[in-house]
């Protein structure tokens, strides 16, 4: 490879290190917190609830949080037992008493709490040997938007009213809405699960 060739390659290394970065934004829990009186006696039989917003469709957050929980504690959405009737417009006492009839011992309440956005500049810089030229010092950068979503999930008892969990997510924008959601289920199953206040 000749030192025109190398340097274009390294060039485009550098452009595209800070792309790949940009890709590889990460996914978080960023606060929990759990009941340790529950440990000893954990909920069974739990309805997912999921309030509805427009970056992120609530039926199919419902339906895929239920599925991933389902692996260690029973779960069903919330749209199996009221519909699509959104939970706020249901007198609570309603709420309780047909949860109960129906066997039910917790209700977990999940949905999009606010969406950042963030306009980042990236200075690429090759300096020597950018593909801009030997010795040019100065390699043009670029600007992208970043986007998250964060999101809130609690779980409480449906007798006493209790909460009995609590956490908070972080999950980088995606185009892929099914990216996104698949993402915020990982992460509250996996909280959830080692909270250990959930079992079948």
């Amino acid at each position: 490879m000749n030192r025109h060739a190398s340097q274009r390659h390294m060039g485009w290394a550098l452009l595209a290190a800070p792309l790949l970065c940009v890709a590889c934004a990460t996914s978080s829990v960023t606060g929990s917190w759990s009941s340790t009186s529950f440990k000893e006696k954990p909920l069974k039989n739990i309805v997912v609830y999921v309030r509805e917003s427009e970056s992120l469709p609530s039926g199919m957050q419902e339906f895929a949080l239920s599925d991933a929980l389902s692996q260690f504690t029973n779960a069903t959405p919330w749209a199996r037992v009221f519909g699509d009737s959104d939970i706020r417009k249901i007198p609570k006492a309603e709420v309780r008493d047909r949860l109960l009839k129906d066997g039910f011992d917790g209700l977990l309440v999940a949905g999009l709490t606010s969406v950042s956005q963030q306009q980042n500049y990236v200075y690429v810089g090759a300096g020597w040997g950018g593909w801009w030229g030997p010795w040019s010092g100065y390699s043009p950068g670029f600007t992208y938007v970043s986007s998250n979503y964060y999101s809130l999930a609690t779980l409480y008892e449906i007798d006493s009213g209790k909460m009995v969990w609590r956490a908070e997510t972080e999950v980088p924008h995606s185009t892929n809405r099914r990216k996104a959601v698949a993402k915020f289920v990982t992460l509250i199953q996996a909280n959830l699960h080692k909270a250990g206040v959930a079992s079948k």
